[in-house]
């Protein structure tokens, strides 16, 4: 795992969210084909959450990292609960709900928002894997916003957001070929 694919990484999801969401209207980012199943936004809020509440963690075990010094190079690694974890959040993975603090509370989206703050958190990381350029992203530990007892390495996460993200670009593209979803108000 090499910081500069995730850099790479999250530089084509920001480009893909606006490429997936561009000249649909608020009342077609909110579509849903059930009541149990998320519309693009409620995906893309997904993330947003998701990405956000994990910052929060990763962040704090980079900084605790420099304070330390713990120094490191890539390709960084994983271990065998990391592989099971980055395959079953993968696009690949198989679909599981979402913990309570990681649903979006709402199907109401703004498109423009939710879309920019998308693209702000990846951002966000970009300058999160810049900042913790030549520290060991495989020793630093990092806990779930979810659990404690959930942790693994930093260079897993930020993997992970990758592969969830497309994850997720895939549900939004099966909602856009959605045979029910609604093509005649598409923003001009």
């Amino acid at each position: 795992m090499n910081p500069s694919d995730w850099i790479s990484a999250y530089r084509l999801d920001s480009e893909t969210v606006v490429e997936l969401t561009n000249g649909l209207t608020d009342e077609q980012f909110n579509w849903k084909p059930s009541e149990k199943k998320w519309s693009i936004g409620e995906c893309l809020e997904h993330l947003n959450i998701t990405n956000g509440k994990m910052y929060v963690h990763i962040n704090k075990g980079i900084q605790k990292a420099q304070k330390n010094g713990l120094k490191g190079e890539p390709p960084f690694k994983t271990g065998f609960i990391g592989r099971w974890f980055l395959k079953g959040s993968g696009p690949k993975g198989r679909p599981i709900p979402a913990p309570g603090i990681y649903r979006p509370a709402s199907s109401d989206l703004s498109k423009k928002a939710t879309v920019l703050a998308f693209r702000d958190i990846q951002s966000d990381y970009i300058e999160l894997v810049e900042l913790s350029d030549g520290l060991d992203l495989g020793k630093i530990m990092v806990r779930s916003a979810v659990t404690p007892l959930l942790r693994f390495n930093a260079a897993t996460w930020f993997e992970a957001m990758k592969g969830h993200q497309e994850r997720h670009f895939d549900q939004i593209r099966r909602l856009l070929s959605h045979d029910k979803f609604p093509k005649d108000n598409v923003d001009g």
